[in-house]
């Protein structure tokens, strides 16, 4: 948008599923908007299915991965010689190891993370930093050999279908599998050939993918992507989810989507299913302007590390403090993220809410300012900044 300003030329935006911030543009005459209300070539959407897990394990009717009507429409779409896509954000065999008898789980030394077990390599590993170790034969905190792998990733999935679906044909995309220079393009020649029966894999499936034969998309943990501590956590879901719903009936035929998830009268699962961005939309606006988030406003998102716990914790209050100073009413924090270690640094946040018209370059000199002056003190120099203005 910068350069397009710059250059004094015209930019076409385009989307199925726009940005609050973008769409709130739309609605005040920034951007024109242009509209197609129906799919190429006049296809019906996708045909939804919403699979209540929840209601599921009250009937004791929960397999430890699959809901029966998952499983039976896979394989109605296989005798159709219908291809399957199967979307789970999350690499790895289990996501943790947990001791049945103390609940210790093993985590990164490095990381504010659990370590997530990969069968390939037999191995359990950190995503963040790379740190690998073996399986523990006993627990590490009580000796208790009673250890199990909790939850599930795309190389679990994949596993469990080679079982259920024996002479299936099933690929994985995600990035274990696609670091070679070609691997991610032959998986996609593979799948377009009709060589794959059913697709494994992350958000790399998401967006532009044009296959001509998927009969069913099927997004497994949709919960996960719901309730991340993130103001754009139901923006992302929703884009995520119904981006990858479009993978199916392209073509010919109407494709189906079923939904697998434990709070299935979720607003947002509601908005996919009716395919209803307006509604998405008009929820999300009203709380952003509640809470002063964008379009009402614009971030900077400050991120301190440091080594030591509570040199960190010294030095972002100090900071916080001053800031406060300078900026009233407009900084949160100092608070941990959701992950608040990683490669032996300790994190803490501090959020900037800069009202529209101010002057973002003044914000900035306050914070270079006021960073500076923490960092004179001997105590705090080795305090590490970065400054995210407008942050995604």
């Amino acid at each position: 948008m910068y350069l397009a300003q710059l250059h004094k030329c015209p930019v076409l935006l385009g989307s199925a599923t726009p940005a609050v911030e973008t769409y709130y543009n739309c609605t005040t005459g920034k951007y024109a908007l242009v509209e197609l209300p129906v799919r190429y070539n006049n296809l019906p959407l996708p045909e939804f299915k919403v699979i209540d897990m929840a209601d599921l394990f009250k009937k004791k009717s929960l397999k430890p991965i699959f809901a029966p009507a998952l499983i039976e429409h896979i394989e109605a779409c296989l005798n159709n010689r219908e291809q399957v896509i199967l979307f789970q954000n999350r690499r790895g065999f289990a996501l943790w190891l947990e001791c049945q008898s103390c609940y210790h789980i093993p985590e990164c030394p490095h990381c504010d993370v659990t370590l997530t077990y990969h069968k390939k390599e037999n191995a359990l590993k950190c995503h963040y930093c790379g740190y690998k170790t073996f399986i523990p034969d006993k627990c590490p905190s009580c000796s208790s050999t009673r250890m199990q792998m909790k939850s599930y990733g795309t190389e679990r999935l994949e596993d469990e279908l080679n079982t259920i679906f024996p002479k299936a044909k099933i690929a994985r995309m995600d990035f274990d599998t696609t670091r070679s220079k070609h691997a991610f393009q032959e998986l996609i020649n593979d799948f377009e050939a009709r060589k794959v029966d059913i697709m494994v894999g992350t958000q790399m499936l998401s967006k532009g993918m044009d296959f001509d034969n998927v009969g069913l998309v099927g997004v497994l943990n949709v919960d996960n992507m719901l309730h991340f501590p993130d103001f754009r956590s139901f923006e992302r879901a929703f884009q995520l989810v119904a981006q990858v719903s479009g993978r199916t009936g392209r073509k010919t035929k109407r494709g189906k989507v079923i939904l697998q998830c434990y709070d299935a009268k979720h607003f947002v699962v509601a908005c996919i299913v009716n395919n209803d961005y307006q509604q998405f939309y008009k929820h999300q606006i009203e709380e952003r302007k509640k809470f002063f988030y964008p379009p009402f406003s614009r971030l900077i998102h400050l991120s301190l590390r440091h080594r030591q716990r509570d040199t960190l914790d010294k030095a972002t209050a100090l900071l916080a403090e001053n800031l406060r100073t300078r900026l009233p009413k407009r900084i949160l924090g100092p608070e941990y993220p959701y992950i608040n270690k990683i490669r032996n640094e300790y994190i803490k946040d501090i959020l900037v809410k800069v009202e529209k018209g101010y002057s973002s370059q003044k914000i900035r000199e306050i914070i270079k300012e006021e960073t500076e002056r923490v960092r004179s003190n001997t105590e705090f120099c080795a305090l590490k900044l970065v400054a995210d203005v407008d942050p995604m």
